[in-house]
């Protein structure tokens, strides 16, 4: 078959792009996150050699200036007795001091400090100590600080070797190591102070020099924090994401420096990475558009094959999946408009079937379609209720539908209540018919009915048919109900012709009744006071007036009776003296009143009542084969709500479980007094099924029925013979054979 030349376009193609797009640059953020996070890790690691390395150093050039204390705590000429007594060889020990000057790399000056006011330099000279302060600095605060760390390495007496534990000391612009020396003295010991003069510079030169150049500052601190060094660019920012901090191995010492950049081969390779990803790239979008081809065929195939025979086409498509849209929507369209005809057939047959039942004709060929078109009509009791919107001209066939449809909404299955509207459109009328389980639901049925249809734009006019127990008598309610709809038809003409005398009907009070009855106050006194409302309007004469309160005291008095109460005089004498419709209302009002407050009482005691028969009823039946909870229901005429409450309210068990107990109970009855078989006690239980009941059993008792009749048998006899009447030679009991 020609395919249409139009439908070219791929729509996938642009879908599988986007996709590959998406993917192109999900991974391209993955390779770039990867390579930077190796390349950081990279960093990090180099960073961290070359501050080892620092601190290595830095180390070892610590240990070289302790090596020189070593030389010098060592040699006789430096002790400070020597001095005393040789003070004419000054010159020579300062010479053999200057030789120690080369030993470490950080720094040539030095001094030896004995106390008092004079140090020997590594210069070959003696200096004032004052003097050598103030060619550092000016800041006297800086002098005290360094005259107090000297006096306390001074007066350091814990030594293990000839010198004690050395101190960084940064200080008057410098950075001093300060090692104290023990030396000996006849009867005595004295201390003495090596100090090395590093400078920033040179400590800063060093650094660079063994890590083979670090960018950034530089920071050296001690074990508690103290800055030793700054490098010429700052010291680093502390806990800065960039920076790097690394610890001796005594913990003496900290370095911190920043992040430095390695120029490796990674940084080399970054252009082939790039073109290796293009080419990925690339190989994605090539895929992309062989699948969206492949994806596309099948359509297209469709399309070919179902072209031109599901619609005819009254436009143009650019693609084969538009096509395809257009031609399911053709099909659906005309699926719901197939389901739509099926929906008015059936609700047509529906009708008509409802109106056979009502006219009566055929009702036996009538009655197998039912349950084909969906209507049930359980009963066994059935009234008709006639709406009629005649002298209502809005009341057009889209409002009696709507009407139908709410009416038949207040069908319950689980009360086996139901409601089916026939719809007469030419004649504005309604004809419910009303299938509920007995008579006594018929008001409150009715009163659902008239509360909807009155709840619509407009007021029927309502005629009710009295209830019939058989279907067959369906057409009897209907014409009941037909003429009373004639005779309120009739009075409202005769009201409009005439208008002054109020007609009314008894149902209007048995709808206030009805409501009562079913514990609902506040809607009976909502009721009542309009229905009092429409007697102030309308004029009536005293006897239509005498009629309506005496209905209305036989109404009430029907239901103090139904529920055993008694209406108080005060009461009846107020309503019996009532001469306006508001003192009618307020009688009324109390009446209503004192029927409340006793009928919770009432309806208490009924329910319970109704517990002690069905729980009376089951212990009676238990062992009856087929007692279930519908069953009972319907024997006591009740619900199966009712039956579970009461089982749980007496027994504080479910109906299942308290029938279990009772059959078993009486089963072990049966096992101790008779010589029973388990088929026949499974009989005699309820059981039909003998493997069922004995598994039963077990699960109850803890043993099977057999072995159940042989423990309680030997239970009795050991109790006999505990009491002496059991005949030992026999194995029976005195008077009983076993």
């Amino acid at each position: 078959m020609r395919i249409n030349p139009e439908i070219r376009k791929n729509p996938f193609r642009l879908s599988f792009l986007s996709v590959a797009v998406i993917c192109c640059v999900a991974l391209s953020i993955v390779f770039f996150y990867i390579s930077h996070v190796n390349n950081r890790e990279t960093q990090e690691r180099y960073t961290q050699e070359k501050m080892e390395l620092i601190l290595n150093d830095f180390e070892t050039q610590l240990r070289m200036m302790e090596d020189v204390s070593l030389r010098i705590a060592s040699n006789y000429e430096f002790h400070p007795y020597y001095f005393e007594e040789n003070i004419a060889r000054e010159l020579s020990m300062l010479e053999t001091f200057q030789q120690y000057r080369y030993y470490t790399a950080l720094t040539e000056e030095y001094f030896l400090y004995y106390g008092g006011d004079r140090i020997y330099r590594s210069a070959g000279s003696t200096l004032d100590l004052e003097l050598f302060m103030r060619t550092k600095t000016e800041d006297r605060d800086e002098w005290g600080r360094f005259l107090e760390e000297l006096e306390t390495m001074q007066e350091q007496k814990d030594f293990t070797r000839v010198y004690g534990e050395l101190k960084v000391l940064p200080a008057l612009g410098d950075v001093y190591v300060l090692i104290p020396l023990r030396v000996r003295e006849t009867g005595s010991k004295k201390t003495a102070v090596l100090g090395f003069v590093v400078k920033p510079e040179a400590l800063e030169e060093r650094f660079q020099l063994v890590s083979g150049g670090m960018e950034g500052g530089m920071a050296l601190y001690g074990k508690d924090g103290e800055v030793f060094f700054a490098g010429t660019e700052g010291e680093p920012e502390q806990g800065g994401r960039d920076g790097m901090t690394v610890i001796s191995e005594d913990g003496r010492y900290r370095l911190r420096c920043p992040v430095q950049k390695e120029r490796s081969m990674q940084s080399s390779l970054f252009f082939l990475q790039m073109v290796l990803v293009l080419v990925d790239v690339c190989l994605v979008f090539v895929i992309a558009n062989i699948f969206a081809a492949k994806a596309y065929r099948p359509i297209q195939t469709l399309t070919e094959k179902y072209y031109g025979k599901v619609s005819q086409k009254k436009e143009n498509h650019e693609n084969a999946l538009d096509e395809l849209g257009y031609m399911m929507d053709s099909m659906l369209q005309k699926n719901q408009e197939a389901a739509e005809q099926i929906r008015n057939n059936q609700k047509l047959l529906r009708n008509q079937l409802l109106q056979m039942l009502l006219d009566g004709c055929a009702f036996v060929e009538v009655l197998p379609f039912l349950d084909r078109v969906g209507i049930c009509l359980p009963g066994p009791v059935y009234c008709v209720i006639s709406l009629s919107f005649e002298k209502e001209e809005g009341a057009s066939k889209e409002f009696l539908s709507d009407l139908q449809e709410e009416l038949e909404q207040l069908s319950d299955a689980a009360e086996k209540e139901y409601i089916y509207a026939v719809c007469g459109f030419e004649r504005k009328l309604l004809n419910v018919i009303c299938s509920m389980p007995a008579e006594e639901r018929k008001n409150a049925l009715t009163e659902m009915v008239i509360a909807v249809a009155e709840s619509f734009a407009y007021r029927p006019l309502i005629g009710i048919g009295n209830p019939y127990q058989a279907l067959r008598n369906l057409p009897a309610s209907w014409l009941e109900s037909m003429d009373e709809l004639q005779n309120r038809k009739k009075e409202a003409e005769k009201a409009e012709n005439h208008g002054a005398v109020y007609q009314y009907h008894v149902e209007e009070l048995r709808r206030i009744t009805a409501v009562l009855e079913n514990g609902n106050e506040k809607e009976a006194e909502k009721r009542l006071a309009g229905f009092a409302g429409q007697l102030g309007q309308e004029p009536m004469s005293m006897l239509m007036r005498q009629n309506i309160m005496a209905d209305f005291l036989g109404e009430m008095r029907k239901l103090y009776e139904k529920y055993q109460l008694e209406i108080s005089r005060k009461n009846i004498s107020f309503l019996i003296s009532a001469r306006t419709a508001q003192d009618f209302e307020r009688a009324a009002e109390n009446m209503i009143r004192e029927f409340c407050e006793g009928y919770e009482a009432a309806v208490s005691r009924e329910r319970e009542e109704e517990s002690d028969r069905i729980c009376e009823y089951i212990n009676a039946h238990f062992s009856e084969y087929d007692i279930s909870i519908e069953s009972v229901a319907e024997k006591l005429h009740t619900s199966t709500d009712a039956v579970r409450q009461a089982v749980l309210k007496h027994t504080g068990k479910l109906y299942r479980d308290y029938l279990i107990y009772l059959r078993i109970e009486y089963a072990k009855v049966l096992l101790c007094q008779e010589d029973i078989s388990v088929a026949d006690l499974c009989g005699k239980v309820g059981y039909g099924n003998v493997s069922y009941f004995i598994k039963l059993f077990r699960e109850i008792t803890g043993v099977t029925p057999a072995k159940y009749r042989k423990q309680a048998k030997g239970e009795a006899g050991a109790q006999a013979l505990r009491n002496g009447d059991w005949d030992e030679k026999s194995g029976e009991k005195a008077g009983e054979t076993v």
